[in-house]
């Protein structure tokens, strides 16, 4: 059985202290104990205390990007119960990484040593993980290490922090009325402008893709082809920033004087989400909008009878949009078909983001009851009560927080507790439906 691996961030001044007691299997700064991992079905793979100053600082925002283009290639030479490991990135002799071929070769002679061993391939996407603190600090991690890629502080620390993305070349944040494009190669500042309006959310930035294909292919030569930038605003409207247009232009007015805007009715609190086509956002009035990345115009909407306070939801597989609303209903649409829709009640509010996983939509209410929907017909499967939010869903398991803090894991099928652990010194978590990571932290 796969196992889910477990990414642990720690924002912490004081080292971290494990206790492998039996009742205390989560140590008192939130690190989870190998044994009781092992025990949850989880591997802790590793842990890291953001370079910030816990005194003055806490983390105002987070950012997990799972690569569809970058990936770490790692060979397993598997004999019974014993592995060997050979990656694309590992150092030869002269502090190189030896490539995918050469892993390859190593694996190959590995099983050729040993005789009746199996070369496992294992293609491991690149993950990036982007933190932001309420001062201004940015930090860029490697998801699948927990090695910090670079910190770099931007902006007044006086100026409040609205948000951070990034894709696999750039960073951006937003930090009061200026945006600034980081490289993540090296963590250089490329760009600094002033933001055309006053931003609502977190932005979002797409990858490099050609302007001519319908199907949305990304670029894979960079000619004849754009990144853009999308920032919602308390202003009715989405701004858009072209980054080859807007962000590499000289001047201070140069992001103004660019017109486009996608427009919409009410304020845009939620970051926008990225679907293959389009991009779908919410605003404070129950609408939810959605435009076409190519063209950047608005080509539907969807009105709700409440108020929307979670980002919009996405599935890549089924290309569908799912969204939640405080008047008790759960709203799905397919990406490129407006007609294959449906809504069902759950009959009180929701407020937190739906999760789709696997053919199956999951909402949390108000009164923290989880509930599983067909993703293709909205129908109820189960209803499980004292639930405050899904972190991750792997292996038919999924893993929840309850009321008061413990981690507790479900039956996926028919939603069956099967253990619970005491959690209550981790103080946050970062939702990943796109690979078998799972990312908490205490602040």
């Amino acid at each position: 059985m796969r196992k889910l691996f477990l990414g642990v961030l720690f924002i912490v001044a004081q080292i971290l202290v494990v206790t492998s007691a039996a009742n205390a299997q989560f140590a008192r700064k939130g690190l989870i104990d190998r044994n009781a991992a092992r025990n949850l079905g989880l591997e802790r793979t590793w842990h890291l205390q953001v370079p910030m100053n816990p005194y003055a600082s806490e983390i105002k925002d987070v950012y997990v990007h799972v690569s569809t283009q970058q990936a770490r290639w790692v060979y397993e030479v598997q004999q019974g119960p014993k592995s060997w490991f050979f990656a694309d990135d590992q150092l030869d002799q002269f502090g190189r990484p030896v490539g995918k071929k050469a892993a390859e070769i190593l694996a190959a002679n590995k099983k050729a040593e040993l005789g009746d061993a199996e070369i496992l391939e294992h293609g491991v996407p690149t993950v990036r993980i982007a933190l932001l603190t309420n001062r201004g600090d940015v930090t860029l991690v490697d998801g699948e290490t927990g090695a910090v890629l670079w910190t770099k502080t931007v902006g007044n620390p006086r100026h409040a922090a609205v948000g951070v993305c990034t894709n696999d070349e750039l960073t951006v944040v937003l930090t009061g009325l200026r945006m600034y494009v980081i490289r993540n190669s090296d963590g250089h500042v490329i760009s600094e402008k002033i933001t055309k309006g006053v931003a609502g959310a977190s932005p979002v930035i797409t990858e490099r893709r050609t302007a001519t294909t319908f199907n949305y292919e990304v670029n894979q030569n960079g000619e004849n082809s754009y990144s853009m930038i999308y920032v919602p605003t308390i202003e009715n409207r989405m701004d858009l920033y072209d980054l080859d247009k807007e962000i590499k232009t000289d001047g201070p007015d140069a992001l103004a004087s660019y017109p486009k805007g996608l427009p919409g009715f009410g304020r845009g609190l939620m970051q926008p989400t990225l679907g293959s086509k389009s991009i779908a956002w919410p605003t404070d009035q129950g609408v939810v909008y959605v435009a076409d990345l190519v063209t950047n115009k608005v080509d539907r909407q969807l009105r709700t009878l409440g108020t929307i306070t979670s980002p919009v939801a996405y599935i890549p597989g089924v290309r569908r949009f799912l969204t939640a609303s405080s008047d008790g209903y759960v709203y799905c649409f397919k990406e490129d078909d407006p007609d294959d829709m449906w809504r069902s009640s759950i009959g009180e509010p929701i407020y937190r983001e739906p999760i789709l996983v696997d053919g199956n939509a999951y909402v949390v209410t108000r009164s923290y009851k989880l509930h599983q929907l067909d993703l293709s017909t909205g129908a109820e499967k189960w209803i499980v009560p004292n639930v405050e939010r899904v972190i991750s869903i792997s292996d038919n398991r999924i893993y929840c927080v309850q009321v008061g803090g413990n981690l507790m894991v479900l039956d996926e099928n028919q939603g069956t507790p099967l253990r619970t652990v005491p959690m209550q010194s981790v103080d946050f978590t970062f939702l990943n439906t796109m690979t078998d990571r799972m990312y908490i932290g205490t602040k």
